[in-house]
């Protein structure tokens, strides 16, 4: 005889839908994105958006960036390559700030010492 289990399982993407309609939740998710694989993997960071993007509903987010509904979503599929204009109309919408700082990690070249010849 099975025995019923006392925890109930939601797949993870459910969960994470969940999740992402706490803007804080949103913007740590997109955050840890950015800094495990922007550089290499950009198609992470546009899906993650993608993600967001659907929990807030594409209908209004069109509205509110005024770019049409499906070029939001091939915006930002895995093929995607939104303009830096569009990436900060669509974030600005969903109510997220994006802000630099430097890279700890970064080794600073040594300038070269300018010598006459």
């Amino acid at each position: 005889m099975k025995r019923k289990s006392e925890f109930s399982t939601v797949p993870y993407e459910v969960g994470l839908m969940k999740d992402l309609k706490d803007r804080g939740f949103a913007v740590d998710y997109l955050k840890s994105c950015i800094h495990e694989s922007a550089s290499d993997m950009p198609e992470v960071v546009l899906d993650a958006l993608r993600q967001i993007s659907e929990v807030q509903g594409m209908s209004w987010l069109s509205k509110q960036t005024g770019i049409p509904r499906q070029t939001l979503y091939h915006m930002l599929s895995k093929a995607g390559n939104p303009s830096i204009r569009a990436f900060i109309n669509i974030i600005h919408n969903l109510g997220i700030r994006m802000t630099f700082e430097p890279d700890k990690a970064m080794v600073k070249p040594k300038r070269r010492a300018s010598g006459g010849r």
